[in-house]
């Protein structure tokens, strides 16, 4: 499956407009219509506010690979990487041991 044909598949699913696609990236739908026609790869400087707008991963619409939903980082889970990027490396390895002893714990 190329880009455009899962950007349509997505649209179809979640329900999206192509006109709702055009205003955001700004292009006439007779350019949209043309990258469904030929199949053509979309503009590179599309790919993120696509994959964004759609709240699908980049690589998903690359390549039809991985998690196919964009997930948010919580709070908490900036807030564990605000502390890990502020240790010593020998906390942060002694942070990373403990964090694998209490996935082995809860397995």
């Amino acid at each position: 499956m190329s880009i455009i044909e899962r950007v349509v598949s997505i649209l179809d699913e979640k329900k999206i407009s192509q006109k709702e696609i055009c205003d955001l990236l700004n292009i006439n739908s007779s350019t949209f219509s043309t990258w469904k026609r030929r199949y053509a790869n979309i503009p590179s400087d599309k790919i993120v506010p696509i994959a964004d707008f759609l709240k699908v991963s980049i690589r998903f619409l690359l390549t039809g690979e991985g998690t196919k939903e964009k997930r948010e980082i919580t709070e908490q889970e900036n807030e564990i990487l605000r502390i890990y990027n502020a240790l010593s490396l020998k906390d942060k390895t002694a942070l990373l041991t403990r964090a694998y002893d209490l996935e082995e714990q809860n397995k």
